[in-house]
């Protein structure tokens, strides 16, 4: 079922690094993904991580904004897992417009 949060539309999508714990094969990351639309974008943002070489399994909630993402941290690092959520996030021109007519009161 497609779950959509509308106020989101108003934050300019941004990645971040809320927590890492990276000790080789089994390294953990949570990643904050502001601005998580839609289940969709859920969906799209898990394809992605999913599909970077070393990604061992990729837990995305929307609801609370955060990707948890276990990965051999000897074949991939956060800066390549940053890169792939970046990707995923869809019409982020517009995205940033609304969040910016947002912050303006409009």
């Amino acid at each position: 079922m497609l779950r959509i949060l509308p106020h989101r539309a108003f934050i300019e999508p941004a990645v971040s690094i809320q927590r890492i714990d990276e000790s080789g094969v089994g390294s953990t990351a949570i990643l904050r993904v502001d601005g998580l639309l839609c289940s969709l974008c859920a969906a799209n943002v898990n394809g992605r991580l999913e599909a970077v070489e070393g990604v061992q399994s990729v837990d995305v909630d929307l609801e609370e904004g955060i990707a948890a993402i276990m990965y051999d941290g000897e074949r991939v690092g956060t800066s390549e897992l940053i890169a792939a959520v970046e990707a995923a996030i869809v019409l982020k021109p517009v995205r940033r417009l609304l969040a910016w007519l947002g912050g303006r009161g409009a």
